[in-house]
């Protein structure tokens, strides 16, 4: 797991790349998909983005949610806080403004 042969015939087996991974007798390497990563070489899977983060696919790690913004694990991608709501950068969940404050657009 982790390396391929592209040819029949080959004397050994290469690496996948970072962002990439393979099963056992794979002639290929297949890009991690959305909301998972890989950063190591010859990787035979692809780990889960934790919550606050997220990957479109393909990456050597997953980035963080920006201000106002979110996700849960194996995300591709951050979901902006409705209007009321706000995150902190890399959260999980949109918490509600307290009593006298307020956020007048979402995100």
């Amino acid at each position: 797991a982790g390396r391929f042969a592209p040819v029949a015939g080959s004397s050994d087996c290469s690496d996948c790349e970072p962002g990439t991974y393979s099963l056992a007798g794979e002639e290929n390497c297949t890009e991690c998909g959305a909301g998972r990563f890989s950063n190591d070489f010859g990787s035979g899977f692809c780990t889960e983005c934790a919550s606050g983060t997220y990957s479109p696919g393909g990456n050597i790690s997953c980035k963080p949610c920006a201000l106002g913004w979110v996700s849960t694990p194996g995300s591709g991608e951050c979901s902006m806080c409705a209007a009321g709501k706000h995150a902190a950068l890399g959260a999980q969940m949109c918490l509600a403004c307290e009593a006298g404050r307020f956020v007048e657009v979402a995100g």
